[in-house]
């Protein structure tokens, strides 16, 4: 299924979260905050995977410990972007992420690297839904370059963007 026009993008967990928090990095929260902003004045369609969605409430969770916060975040969410199910053909794209990551060391040499396995399974299974739901593009504020090395290794038709990469000009004031 596809709903996605060419003015259509999708967001990973890192990007979200730099977002909506900017304790983490006052640089990576501008410049998310000017790039979501440009996208809402000018329509884009701002896709979230469901896998995000997991990831940043499962997050919260931890240092909330608040289940009707959890709600009101999921509401909030469902409200500002739009959420992508992870379904049946996410889980096909998926198995074959997983199975071309094996069968050509993209998994070993990133765990090589220090990638945490579970970051590595949540980075697959928004990236699968992502392509299954035919998002031309996925933004990403990751600094090991995970998401754009496993789709171009299973040969995927998605463009992975790297927040610090676009240009950006700070705040004058």
């Amino acid at each position: 299924m596809s709903w996605t026009t060419s003015s259509s993008v999708a967001i990973d967990t890192n990007l979200l979260i730099y977002f909506l928090e900017p304790r983490f990095d006052e640089e990576l929260h501008q410049r998310a905050r000017a790039l979501m902003e440009q996208w809402f004045r000018t329509g884009v369609l701002i896709a979230l995977p469901i896998p995000v969605a997991a990831e940043y409430l499962s997050g919260a969770f931890q240092t909330q410990h608040d289940a009707p916060l959890l709600e009101e975040l999921y509401r909030r969410l469902a409200q500002n972007f739009v959420l992508l199910a992870f379904d049946e053909q996410a889980a096909r794209i998926y198995a074959r992420i997983m199975l071309q990551r094996s069968q050509d060391g993209v998994w070993q040499r990133l765990r090589a690297q220090g990638e945490p396995r579970r970051c590595l399974v949540a980075d697959v299974a928004i990236l699968a839904t992502a392509a299954a739901h035919r998002v031309p593009a996925l933004y990403t504020a990751e600094k090991r370059r995970t998401l754009a090395n496993l789709a171009q290794a299973a040969g995927l038709d998605i463009q992975v963007h790297y927040l610090q990469d676009l240009p950006w000009q700070p705040p004058l004031i």
